[in-house]
C-alpha cells in the first residue's frame, strides 16, 4: 500500500468518525407563529430538535402541510 493510499485511507476513516459524532445538516426554520423559530439537527443515526420541542411541534406542522 502506497503511502498516498494510506493517507487517504486514514482520512476516509476520520471523516466517518466525524460524520458518527457530528451532525450532519442544521435546519432553521423561521415563521411569524415561532418567533425564536424551530430546528433540527440531522445525524447520522437520529434527528433532534435544537430546543426541547422542536421536532414535536415540526412533526406537528408536517402533519397539516402535508410535507
Amino acid at each position: 500500500m502506497t503511502s498516498r493510499t494510506r493517507f487517504l485511507l486514514v482520512i476516509g476513516f476520520l471523516i466517518g468518525l466525524a460524520a458518527l459524532r457530528l451532525p450532519l445538516w442544521e435546519v432553521r426554520l423561521g415563521a411569524p407563529q415561532y418567533p425564536e423559530g424551530l430546528g433540527l439537527r440531522i445525524h447520522a443515526h437520529t434527528v433532534t430538535g435544537i430546543k426541547e420541542h422542536d421536532l414535536d411541534n415540526i412533526n406537528g406542522l408536517n402533519h397539516y402541510i402535508g410535507m
